[in-house]
């Protein structure tokens, strides 16, 4: 088994990059069996940044977006295949320099937080031209022609997060390419509804008051564009904080933003640093703890739940 972030960034065929991410609940996005089922009981789960960037450095060679839709690694839950969580998945992705991601469409609600990325990284939604910056927040709602374009000199390494798992349950996923595979920039836009930049996200946090019930530290909603199947917040905490522990319905998807600490999920202790992804399934009880001054984003199942009447506190 290799181990190390070195190891599996210098695999040499995709054979071997599968079997290095499989032991780490990875797999490649791009071989997966499209209108898959999600089953099983889904286990509180953590992914470790520097591996997911490791494994897409070895896909960076490996794999072509010219021969896959998206050259991604899919966050696979040890207890329920095929999903990160039963309504929810993530993967990271990455775009070389100079490369461009097709454009598509899908009934799937989308969205992305950005890792790193340099400048001329942009997602073009329905024409529009969004640049991404770090800890950017970008919406791809629901059937939006979207496609990724890197015109500058870094490599750009996201988080997307999808509700691709409750489509499939419902038979609802629908994918449609775009003609011709890459749509043109109509516009550039610097004040989108579907972009939260970080410099304002993070202002917002700073005036935000401590959350009454001790569950959330500072939060703040990013609704300004709020999706129907997702709910997506930022929580800001001080050092040495210990939030209350709580149990509820929804899905939660967390992903480290800033510092460093540990979040417990059905008693199972998570370590997390910057990019790291944990994720807390419907009824199982966590809470966070933190060493450093650090940020949460949080991707939520909340809306979903809530509109059918199954969401509990």
């Amino acid at each position: 088994m290799l181990t190390s972030r070195a190891d599996i960034a210098t695999v040499e065929t995709l054979d071997e990059l599968y079997a290095a991410v499989a032991p780490l609940s990875m797999d490649a996005g791009w071989r997966r069996t499209p209108g898959a089922r999600s089953s099983g009981t889904f286990e509180p789960g953590h992914w470790r940044y520097r591996d997911g960037h490791a494994a897409l450095e070895a896909a960076g060679r490996l794999i072509s977006p010219d021969l896959s839709e998206r050259r991604n690694i899919l966050l696979m839950n040890p207890g329920g295949p095929n999903s990160s969580l039963s309504t929810l998945i993530g993967a990271y992705q990455l775009v070389l320099p100079g490369e461009r991601a097709r454009s598509h469409r899908h009934t799937a609600g989308a969205l992305r937080l950005a890792l790193d990325v340099g400048a001329g990284m942009y997602t073009i939604v329905d024409g529009v031209r969004l640049d991404m910056h770090p800890n950017d927040v970008v919406l791809t709602p629901s059937w939006c022609w979207h496609g990724h374009r890197n015109d500058g000199d870094q490599p750009a390494y996201w988080l997307d997060y999808l509700d691709s798992p409750f489509c499939r349950s419902i038979d609802q996923c629908v994918f449609e390419a775009f003609p011709g595979d890459y749509e043109d920039v109509a516009e550039t836009s610097e004040d989108s509804p579907y972009v939260f930049p970080w410099h304002e996200t993070k202002a917002a946090l700073a005036a935000a008051p401590a959350d009454s019930s001790g569950r959330f530290g500072r939060r703040i909603l990013l609704d300004r564009f709020p999706l129907r199947t997702m709910s997506l917040s930022m929580h800001a905490f001080d050092a040495g904080t210990r939030t209350v522990a709580f149990v509820t319905s929804a899905n939660n998807l967390y992903t480290a933003v800033e510092g460093t600490g540990r979040s417990v999920v059905d008693g199972r202790v998570f370590e997390w640093e910057r990019g790291d992804v944990v994720v807390a399934p419907s009824g199982k009880a966590q809470y966070h703890e933190v060493d450093s001054d650090a940020v949460l984003f949080c991707v939520s199942d909340e809306p979903l739940l809530g509109s059918i009447g199954l969401l509990r506190p």
